[in-house]
C-alpha cells in the first residue's frame, strides 16, 4: 500500500514537469484526480481522523449533531447530511437516491463548492458505482484531508449485520454514533413529521403556525392514525426505529465496542455530553449553541389510547435495550 501511495505521488510530480513527454499540465491532472475515485482515495495522505457515522435514530437528534459538526472547521459536512448510501444499493435504490440528490440540490440552493460536491455524488449514483471507493470518494470531494469527515443517516438503524461490517470496514478507524431516545417521544416525534409532510403546508409555515386550526386538527387526526396503522401492521418502520435493541444487537455484533457510541437525546443538550462525544472521536471541545433548532413540527398530544398500547408494545424491547446499554434515562417513561 505504501509503494502504491508513494507512486501516485510521485505521478503527480512527473506530471507537474515543465518540460519532457510527461508533462500533462496541473488542470488536467486535476480533471484526472476529480473524475477517478480510486486515485483520489489512495493518493491522499491518511487521514488521521475517524470517518463517523450516524446511524440513527430518527428524531433523536442526528440532525442537530450533524449540524454541530457542520459548523465546526476541523470538519467537513457530507454532500448531503443523509447520504443514504448504503440502503440504497441496488440498482432501483441507486435510482432513487439519484432523485434524493436532485431534489435536495434544488431545495437546498447550495453554495457552489457544495453544489459541486452533490453534483459529483449524483455523477457516482447515476453511473451504477456503488463501492466502497465510491463513498469515500463522495465524502472526500473537494474538502480539506486533514478534516474529520462524517454522516448521518437514521436509515442505517434498519441495516443488516452484513451491512454493518462492510461501513466498519471502510478505513482503519471507523466510528459509530447510534442515538436512542424514550420510544413513545420518538415515535410520536416521526409521526407529527410525516403528517407534517403529508399535510402540504411545508416545514417552514409549520414552523411559523401559519395554519388554521382545522389544518392543525387535520394533522393531529392524521398523525394519531399513522401511530394506529403501524400498531396494527406492527412492522411499519415508525416502530421499528424505535425498537432499539434489534438495531443495538446488530451493530454490537459488527462494530467494536471502542467505536460506537450509544447516548441518549434526554442527554445531548448539554455541554458535559458534548464533551464525551468529542473526546470519543478525538476532537477538541467545542462548546454547542443549545439555542439553535433544526426541526420543524407541530405540537400535539397523542391519543392516550395509543399511548397505553404503546407502552404494552415497547416493554419487551425496552428490558431489552435497558440490558444492553446498562441504563436509561430517567426522562424515560416506565416500561414493564
Amino acid at each position: 500500500m505504501e509503494f502504491f501511495v508513494q507512486f501516485c505521488r510521485n505521478v503527480e510530480r512527473i506530471a507537474e514537469w515543465p518540460i519532457g513527454p510527461f508533462r500533462i499540465g496541473t488542470e488536467q491532472l486535476k480533471r484526472t484526480k476529480e473524475q477517478s475515485p480510486v486515485i483520489r482515495l489512495f493518493s491522499r495522505r491518511p487521514s488521521t481522523k475517524p470517518l463517523v457515522i450516524g446511524v440513527g435514530a430518527p428524531k433523536a437528534g442526528t440532525t442537530w449533531l450533524a449540524q454541530y459538526f457542520n459548523n465546526r472547521p476541523d470538519c467537513s459536512r457530507p454532500p448531503l447530511k443523509e447520504m443514504h448510501f448504503f440502503n440504497n444499493l441496488s440498482e432501483d435504490g441507486l435510482k432513487k437516491l439519484s432523485t434524493r440528490i436532485e431534489r435536495r440540490m434544488n431545495e437546498m440552493n447550495p453554495e457552489p463548492n457544495q453544489r459541486r460536491r452533490m453534483e459529483h455524488y449524483k455523477a457516482l449514483v447515476d453511473a451504477g458505482r456503488s463501492s466502497d471507493a465510491d463513498y469515500l470518494s463522495a465524502l472526500r470531494f473537494r474538502v480539506p484531508e486533514e478534516t474529520l469527515k462524517y454522516e448521518f443517516t437514521p436509515a442505517y438503524a434498519l441495516l443488516g449485520e452484513d451491512i454493518l461490517r462492510r461501513m466498519n470496514a471502510l478505513t482503519e478507524d471507523v466510528r459509530f454514533i447510534y442515538l436512542l431516545r424514550d420510544p413513545i417521544d420518538r415515535t410520536w416525534s416521526q409521526a407529527r413529521m410525516m403528517a407534517m409532510q403529508r399535510s402540504g403546508l411545508g416545514k417552514d409555515r409549520v414552523w411559523a403556525k401559519e395554519y388554521t386550526e382545522e389544518q392543525l386538527a387535520n394533522m393531529i387526526a392524521d398523525a394519531n392514525q399513522i401511530v394506529a396503522s403501524a400498531l396494527s401492521a406492527k412492522s411499519a418502520n415508525v416502530l421499528k426505529f424505535s425498537r432499539y435493541s434489534e438495531t443495538l444487537l446488530r451493530l454490537k455484533s459488527a462494530v467494536p465496542e471502542k467505536n460506537l457510541y450509544i447516548g441518549f437525546f434526554e442527554e445531548l443538550f448539554d455541554q458535559r455530553e458534548i464533551k464525551r462525544i468529542c473526546k470519543f472521536l478525538g476532537l477538541s471541545f467545542v462548546a454547542a449553541d443549545f439555542e439553535a433548532t433544526y426541526s420543524y413540527s407541530f405540537n400535539a398530544k397523542m391519543e392516550t389510547e395509543l399511548k397505553e398500547r404503546l407502552m404494552e408494545y415497547f416493554a419487551v424491547d425496552f428490558q431489552e435495550t435497558l440490558r444492553l446499554v446498562g441504563r436509561t434515562p430517567s426522562e424515560w417513561k416506565p416500561y414493564s
